[in-house]
């Protein structure tokens, strides 16, 4: 599969079909002793109310869903779930496949058992909609139900990579909130150990933990983000568009350019004079 990865950017991933959409009122009697989605499939399963208990085989961990929570499932992944028996919890839950590059797969497997979206009021209803368009099956709806699951899906990348539980995660968005004001300076390692008070290791392991990322590929594509600007709103030839986000190499800079953006440099400069 062509284009970017999620380390260099953008996901890259196609949903090939929807298996089912379900949901469940709460039953105290709920579980299974082992379930996993085969192959390439996908399940992401929305509390909406109560709460239920998984524990997962690959990395032997539980976790306990409450409302508004997102259990996502991934590539034959066995795991076992139950509802709570004081509390037993409604849900609904989705499968689908979806194919990738090697680098997004990686990343979906990274993505933590269970997202919290209890702040994100879209995501229930989008999973409503979801059901909706599936029952109902109104022309378009196999497009439309597509069109909403990579919507879910950019979410849940969204709050895998802002995940509160990624040890350090407020210092290192200060580390990515200095990049981002000042792309073309070069953070030294020293540097960013200062910025973020960690040692040099913690601080590798831990931001690629939060972004799937090193520091060094994410300061890369906010430069070529911002080149990509200069090129098309600016006037800015290749050379100065290259000097002024940090790069003293030109031939460098087109090289990585078109690695990250799929296209070259000049390829901006002839959309800007359309």
């Amino acid at each position: 599969m062509g284009g970017e990865s999620m380390t260099s950017g953008e996901p890259v991933m196609m949903i090939d079909a929807l298996k089912y959409v379900l949901s469940r009122e709460p039953d105290t009697n709920w579980g299974f002793e082992s379930l996993n989605p085969k192959g390439d499939n996908c399940r992401m399963i929305l509390n909406r109310g109560g709460k239920a208990h998984y524990f997962f085989d690959r990395n032997e961990v539980s976790v306990t869903a409450s409302k508004g929570d997102v259990v996502f499932v991934a590539y034959d992944e066995v795991y076992h779930p139950h509802s709570d028996k004081d509390d037993p919890w409604a849900f609904t839950v989705i499968e689908f496949t979806i194919r990738t590059d090697a680098e997004t797969r990686e990343r979906i497997m990274r993505l933590p058992k269970l997202l919290h979206h209890q702040n994100n009021p879209k995501i229930e209803r989008m999973f409503e909609e979801l059901q909706r368009e599936w029952i109902m099956r109104r022309y378009g709806w196999s497009a439309k139900c597509r069109g909403i699951l990579y919507e879910i899906m950019c979410e849940n990348f969204r709050c895998g990579m802002e995940n509160p539980h990624v040890p350090h995660a407020a210092k290192l968005r200060g580390l990515m909130e200095e990049m981002n004001k000042n792309p073309a300076h070069t953070f030294t390692s020293e540097e960013m150990s200062a910025i973020t008070e960690l040692s040099p290791d913690t601080l590798r392991r831990h931001f690629r933990q939060l972004t799937g990322t090193t520091p060094v590929q994410y300061l890369n594509r906010l430069r070529i983000n911002k080149a990509r600007e200069l090129l098309l709103s600016s006037g800015c030839n290749v050379s100065e568009a290259a000097c002024r986000v940090g790069f003293s190499d030109i031939y460098y800079f087109s090289r990585l350019f078109k690695k990250l953006d799929g296209h070259s440099p000049s390829f901006y400069i002839s959309l800007s004079s359309l």
